[in-house]
């Protein structure tokens, strides 16, 4: 990769065409700049001096993306525990269909004189650190896999060479508690489309040893860890309409039933600060025609309760891009956005569960990108091309719910991307102002 070079103009102070923003705290300066033009520039806006700086580069390095590297002949393993502990994945050559061989390999150990020994065949050449035992003693690889992605999970015990078959049809090493043991392994079994059962393992790294969690009946699970110690959060839909919400505690073996949901799809889990209030995100009935969710929350300190609604209008997008449109302004309080067409940010606060409206924006204004100030007091807004109010950026004090708005001085008519970020990653050229799929900018 060769190095960045960045040339830095300070253009001359540019007046937005509103006075300057009256707040005890300055905003720290915000980047901005067209879908047309962020390859090759972006801009910095200064609230407190009204000014822009440009940032252009005459060459972007290529991005280099997750799993390039998939088909490479060779793959060289090392244990993060002991680095004289060495494998390789040879890639095997492609019989038949290309498609079911491409990322197959077969395992070697690497000896001191660096022959290789065989130790499996035909494994997946996905091994991350959580493939390793935090103990030293093992390595684990899935083996034999199957069209809809599942394999032998296999333990390797270094001392001894040994392979111990663990579970068959299991999809990997995956949510794993980083610093622990713990992990969270899904078993997939036969049927069709969101018909394919799930079951969930908690998986001990340092024993290999598997508890089953229990089956879902549809593929589609979510697990999610609560802070860095042992309690985890687990669905599983006990029939096509309806998941149960569970509280795990890997240390204890311990597992509360928090409630029940209803939907046919996914369930996204989210929560407070604190960790006391859990946010649950669902589909409504009508989510085809309005693409508008379903947001409850359960009380994580309660068992077998009845979930307090939300909003059944919840708007998980605020705009084109993937940056959350929720925020916890407390412990005790959520910003959050509802409606179709005509968007409304609103807070609750709980236990009481009383909702306000903070702001309503015109039916016929549509944004395109949003970001969060640091200190979260602030979100500003880039208005969509097809909205009547192109190229304006909305600035909104989240405790008032007051909005200004400017026109920013841009040279084209394409979307306008937005982004908080240091002056150091401004002036770097990493401030990813357009890439959506990263939830900033």
């Amino acid at each position: 990769m060769k190095p960045l070079t960045i040339a830095i103009a300070l253009s001359l102070v540019l007046m937005i065409g509103v006075k300057a923003l009256a707040q005890p705290d300055i905003l720290p300066p915000l980047g901005y700049a067209t879908v047309n033009e962020w390859y090759t520039q972006y801009h910095v806006y200064d609230f407190s001096t009204q000014s822009v700086q440009t940032i252009t580069y005459p060459e972007r390095p290529d991005a280099v993306y997750y799993g390039s590297a998939d088909d490479a002949e060779t793959i060289m393993l090392k244990s993060p525990y002991d680095e004289s502990v060495r494998f390789e994945l040879v890639r095997k050559p492609e019989v038949g269909d290309a498609d079911q061989h491409s990322h197959t390999y077969d395992l070697y150990r690497l000896k001191a004189d660096g022959m290789q020994e065989l130790v499996l065949e035909n494994v997946n050449s996905y091994v991350t650190v959580d493939y390793w035992s935090p103990n030293g003693r093992f390595l684990y690889v899935v083996s034999d896999i199957q069209s809809n992605g599942g394999g032998v999970l296999a333990q390797y015990e270094l001392e001894t060479g040994e392979v111990n078959p663990l579970q068959d049809r299991m999809w990997g090493i995956a949510a794993c508690q980083r610093q622990t043991v713990w992990c969270i392994l899904r078993q997939i079994s036969p049927g069709e489309g969101k018909q394919q059962p799930i079951t969930l393992y908690l998986f001990n790294r340092n024993d290999g040893s598997l508890q089953e969690l229990g089956t879902s009946t549809l593929i589609f699970t979510a697990t999610r860890w609560l802070g860095d110690g042992s309690d985890f959060l687990y669905t599983l839909a006990t029939d096509d309409e309806h998941y149960n919400i569970h509280h795990h505690d890997a240390q204890t073996g311990s597992d509360d039933l928090l409630g029940t949901v209803s939907t046919q799809y996914d369930v996204g889990l989210s929560w407070s600060p604190d960790e006391r209030w859990l946010l649950v995100q669902t589909r409504g009935e009508e989510f085809d025609k309005t693409r508008s969710y379903v947001l409850q929350v359960f009380d994580l300190q309660k068992t077998r309760q009845e979930p307090l609604l939300v909003t059944d209008d919840y708007r998980a997008s605020l705009s084109q891009s993937g940056a959350d449109s929720q925020r916890w302004l407390d412990n005790n309080t959520l910003l959050f956005a509802s409606g179709g067409r005509e968007i409304t940010l609103n807070t609750i606060t709980l236990p009481e569960g009383n909702v306000r409206e903070v702001v309503r924006f015109d039916r016929d204004v549509y944004f395109f990108d949003h970001d969060w100030s640091p200190d979260g007091k602030w979100i500003a807004l880039s208005s969509d091309k097809y909205s009547t109010t192109s190229h304006t950026l909305y600035l909104m004090e989240v405790s008032t719910g007051t909005v200004q708005t400017f026109q920013l001085p841009v040279s084209d008519d394409s979307e306008v991307c937005i982004g908080w970020f240091s002056q150091a990653k401004y002036e770097s050229g990493q401030a990813n102002l357009c890439d959506m799929s990263l939830g900033e900018g």
